[in-house]
């Protein structure tokens, strides 16, 4: 009996002692949304309108990649530390622009509206509305929307800018390349022995 009771006194001991402190590490982060400079998008104007769709867009889950990505490279006097529960959080646009490749006044001339929107399934959060066109550059100005719980619950998420022109007597297709940023904040914990 007495060496049961003193191996459970080794084991308590050795459990109490081993017992991880949790700590709670944050910080602040973006991501990019961007269009190859060396294949800018194509766009045909028509009357009405024409689209940029971006395809499989899931920010959180990319958000949620960089900064476990981030925790996963740090030490802690060599020794690699471990994080969980990763928390995003305060997600917002904080740059939107569509530079134009074409030489030419077109856009600047017909432009007559756009907006960028993020679709997933049947909602639709427009991120950024038209602001002003230049022969280079279509800026917007950005919602002040937390988009924290909009990109959380994607099943289906898409990225699409919205051209709406008065004219469509353009002789070719129009190349431009967009450039948007999302800023966030991040809470993890930190489990050390």
């Amino acid at each position: 009996m007495k060496l049961h009771v003193a191996t459970f006194l080794i084991l308590a001991v050795s459990l109490f002692s081993c017992k991880k402190k949790e700590m709670t590490q944050g910080g602040s982060s973006g991501l990019a949304y961007r269009s190859s400079y060396e294949y800018p998008h194509e766009i045909r104007p028509v009357v009405f309108m024409d689209r940029i769709v971006l395809e499989g867009a899931d920010p959180y889950i990319e958000m949620m990649g960089q900064v476990a990505k981030s925790a996963n490279e740090t030490t802690d006097d060599g020794k690699p530390v471990k994080f969980n529960e990763i928390q995003i959080s305060n997600i917002k646009a904080s740059t939107a622009v569509v530079n134009i490749v074409t030489q030419g006044s077109f856009m600047q001339d017909h432009l007559t509206n756009s907006k960028i929107v993020f679709k997933d399934m049947n909602t639709e959060t427009t991120i950024a509305t038209f602001s002003n066109c230049s022969s280079t550059k279509i800026t917007y100005t950005i919602s002040t929307e937390d988009l924290t719980q909009v990109f959380k619950n994607v099943s289906a998420g898409s990225f699409y800018i919205d051209f709406d022109f008065d004219s469509n007597s353009v002789p070719d297709n129009i190349k431009v390349y967009y450039d948007m940023f999302f800023n966030y904040d991040y809470t993890m914990k930190q489990y050390k022995k």
